[in-house]
Parts: C-alpha cells; structure tokens; sequence
C-alpha cells in the first residue's frame, strides 16, 4: 500500500461526511483498519517487524490491502461473489 498522509487516505474513502452518510455500511473496527490501511495483512505486519516477510501466499506479491482486493488468487472465488453487489451500486474495480 503507498504510503500518505493518513487524512489524505481517509478522505479518498471517504470524501466527505455526506459521501459516508449515503453509503448504507456497517463500520466495525475490521472494516475501519482496512479501509485506513492498518489492517493486519501481511505487508502490515512485515512493516513493524513482526512477520519476516510481506508475501501473500498466493505468491502474487506482498499481501496488501490492494492486492487482497484485487489480485490474490486465493481470494478471486469470493472477488467473483463480491463483484456484482458492487457493480449495482457502482464499478469494478471497486473505490475503497
């Protein structure tokens, strides 16, 4: 995951209040750490020294945020599940 500013993350998220208003979700603090980058993926955890290694064990790379949405065939039964509840409401790839 590229590293920014956290508010700079956080409001490609989420723009605005309103923009969250509208969006029908349950925030728990799993979605919450994802969403702001800090959810505890491999290439988290490597960065604080507590894994040796980022790479997701997919072997697509290190296991990031992104690449468990996006890349990691390990996932990509569920991706095809998620896909078209986020195709109703909007495009795929879908914006965090």
């Amino acid at each position: 995951m590229e590293r920014v500013y956290k508010g700079r993350y956080n409001k490609r998220v989420f723009p605005t209040v309103n923009d969250r208003q509208k969006i029908d979700i349950n925030i728990t603090p799993i979605f919450t750490a994802m969403v702001t980058g800090h959810g505890k993926t491999r290439a988290y955890l490597h960065r604080f020294k507590i894994l040796e290694h980022a790479n997701c064990p997919c072997g697509n790379g290190d296991q990031t945020i992104d690449n468990l949405l996006y890349w990691c065939s390990i996932l990509h039964t569920q991706r095809e599940i998620f896909k078209p509840s986020v195709l109703k409401s909007g495009n795929w790839p879908a914006h965090k």
